[in-house]
């Protein structure tokens, strides 16, 4: 398991935020879910606090059928932030 310091340090955020707009645009532009959900994986490894990861990837996996991994996935980004509207 890595382990994450108590403060992410900024760049790490930049990079996630930048892997959650890459898996977006994946989903959105071309159906492919998978790479999609590689991107949105990484992101949560490098932010493991960011609801719109969790979020998106349980979007992706709701679109393969996954949908335990989706209920999954919008139950932690509820849990990240509680007044998240899209999940």
């Amino acid at each position: 398991m890595i382990k994450f310091p108590d403060r992410i340090p900024a760049a790490l955020i930049g990079i996630a935020a930048s892997l959650i707009g890459i898996g977006t645009a994946i989903v959105l532009v071309q159906p492919h879910y998978q790479g999609a959900i590689a991107d949105f994986n990484q992101a949560i490894k490098l932010n493991p606090e960011d609801a719109d990861a969790y979020y998106n990837r349980g979007l992706a996996r709701f679109d393969l059928e996954d949908y335990q991994g989706a209920i999954a996935d919008f139950t932690q980004a509820i849990q990240l932030n509680p007044d998240y509207v899209g999940a």
